[in-house]
């Protein structure tokens, strides 16, 4: 005899009757609806949880950075004061030069027990210095590693407030923070250097934000780790992303545990930092609340099973009659009706509510078509609409930053982009010129031959100007017939020849100034003006301006460079 034959018999004889199998469809009905809930439940509130950890880990890493970059300008804030308040130069001074006479040696000795002064009340570095122009050491005080001249002249080189990359002397990492030192008249006559004591940044490198397994800890330019007593055994450093909403990664360290990070750069310092959490602590709540739902969805099931079994039992063949017509209705049917019965107990009155639902579902289905077309035709007509709104706002924008003539830029997107161009030139330290470009005689030949070929020349200048500058030049019409040049990331050199080049193309083109087929064709030339950037905008383009003016006067059609006289 099989196992469980008794068993099977029992189950198949007792499912026959309709209570039973309403019974258990309900058990199945409830038991599917609660596990789609659960897992809705549980996957929104992972989304959640997802998504308040990738907001989370990036902002504190900004939070961390602005801590160190507040820190920082605090120490640049201190030693700047200190050197005006203190007079640690003589305010007359035009440059300090280092000699072995005793007024210098005195003048050395003060500076030395003011630095020694300034070193004892801070706690923010570890030593502290004075250099010449030349880099020659005028006085130190406290930590002092061993550094070469051209170290040293590299540091004494600075214009403004500068923090320098990690340097690694001595099998130890240093970084200096570095001030001018200006006399009365705002020249720099020496240099002022800090040596930071990186240890100080061990407390900023923490958060409440993060559980116990959570580690914020640095890389420098290199990707090497420091302030290595911040990172334990295990941990791997995540792959740096661009930007400051880096996308979190998870991960297994080496020790095989699931690790949740993230990273930025962190500004001109070339770091970047880094968070790194465990999963089973960053997910901590989704374990509670998995434990929750599953807790309630288990009585769910209990409860309503035990109250279908109970109203099985009173349920006869009206009852299948709607579950015929409510399986018809999933499949697809709209229209169907049960017969109705003369009767008024609840089976009568339901069998009426369902008749009226399904007659209503049907003209609600019916309704809900009409109103789905409506609305697709409505979204083909705004398709088309946002596409013609797009184009005239492309167009808009083309034609606000460039001339309607020449189709150059013009004068306010040069400005714009000229701000641009310095900025890049100055995180990079690298030159900028200025170029002014002006055709000669223009007036003349308005005179001459009209407006209407003073516009033919303009384009036609424009036209091979373009054809000769590099993509990465800013070339603008910046009024009437003078144009303004920007070379980009070149030397005095290139930017001479480019001068050139251009100034050679336009004198050697021929241009057809009436409208008759026997007409004379002209030659146009240009005078260039070049002016390298000082620092001063405005300075700079008088300079420009100044060197376009000797081109004039030298003859025109020439290229005339500011500060040198040929």
């Amino acid at each position: 005899m099989r196992p469980f034959a008794g068993l099977q018999r029992m189950l198949k004889k007792s499912l026959r009757t309709l209570p039973s199998r309403i019974s258990l469809f309900v058990f199945g009905t409830t038991f599917i609806t609660t596990a789609v809930c659960a897992y809705i439940s549980i996957s929104s509130f992972q989304q959640f949880l997802d998504q308040r950890i990738d907001e989370k880990f990036p902002s504190i890493l900004v939070e961390t950075a602005g801590k160190i970059e507040h820190w920082y300008q605090a120490l640049v804030f201190g030693m700047e004061s200190y050197g005006d308040t203190r007079g640690l130069i003589p305010r007359d001074a035009t440059a300090l030069e280092i000699r072995n006479s005793s007024e210098t040696l005195g003048f050395r000795q003060q500076t030395a027990d003011q630095l020694a002064d300034f070193l004892d009340h801070s706690t923010r570095i570890n030593g502290l210095f004075m250099l010449t122009d030349q880099g020659d050491e005028i006085a130190w005080s406290g930590r002092r590693p061993s550094m070469k001249q051209p170290h040293l002249r590299k540091l004494a080189d600075v214009e403004s407030p500068a923090v320098s990359n990690l340097v690694r002397l001595e099998d130890e990492v240093f970084q200096f923070v570095s001030i001018p030192l200006l006399n009365q008249d705002e020249e720099k006559v020496a240099s002022l250097h800090a040596i930071v004591d990186l240890g100080v940044l061990l407390p900023l490198l923490k958060s409440d934000q993060i559980g116990e397994s959570g580690r914020i800890f640095i890389l420098d330019e290199a990707g090497q780790p420091f302030l290595l007593q911040q990172i334990e055994a295990g941990y791997r450093y995540a792959v740096p992303q661009e930007g400051l909403n880096s996308q979190v990664e998870r991960y297994k360290n080496d020790a095989e545990d699931r690790v949740i990070g993230t990273s930025i750069p962190f500004g001109h310092f070339g770091w970047t930092l880094n968070v790194e959490e465990l999963q089973s602590e960053a997910f901590a709540p989704r374990t509670a609340i998995v434990r929750k739902v599953l807790a309630l969805n288990l009585t769910i099931i209990l409860f309503f099973s035990g109250i279908s079994i109970l109203l099985a039992r009173t349920i006869s063949r009206p009852v299948r009659e709607l579950a015929v017509a409510a399986r018809r209705i999933t499949d697809g049917e709209t229209d169907v009706v049960i017969m109705e019965r003369s009767a008024h107990d609840e089976i009568a009155l339901l069998t009426l509510a369902f008749n009226r639902m399904s007659k209503k579902l049907y003209h609600n289905q019916v309704e809900l078509k009409e109103k789905q077309k409506r609305i697709e035709t409505s979204n083909v007509q705004l398709k088309a609409q946002n596409h013609e709104l797009q184009s005239m706002i492309e167009t808009l924008n083309r034609l606000s930053i460039t001339d309607g003539l020449t189709k150059l830029y013009n004068h306010r997107y040069f400005q714009q982009q000229l701000r641009v161009e310095i900025a890049r030139a100055t995180r990079s330290k690298t030159p900028l010129f200025i170029v002014l470009i002006d055709i000669d005689n223009f007036k003349n030949l308005n005179d001459h031959y009209g407006h209407a070929a003073g516009d033919l020349t303009l384009v036609r200048v424009a036209d091979i100007m373009r054809e000769q500058i590099r993509e990465n030049d800013l070339l603008a019409r910046y009024g009437g017939e003078e144009f303004a040049l920007v070379p980009g990331q070149t030397d005095l050199e290139g930017a001479l020849s480019l001068a050139e080049k251009i100034r050679m193309a336009v004198g050697n083109a021929r241009f057809q100034l009436d409208t008759s087929s026997v007409a004379e064709k002209v030659t146009i030339t240009v005078s260039v003006g070049v002016a390298h950037y000082t620092g001063d905008l405005k300075q700079s383009f008088n300079h420009a301006d100044q060197a376009l003016y000797r081109a004039k006067g030298d003859g025109k059609d020439c290229v005339r460079l500011y500060g040198v006289e040929t």
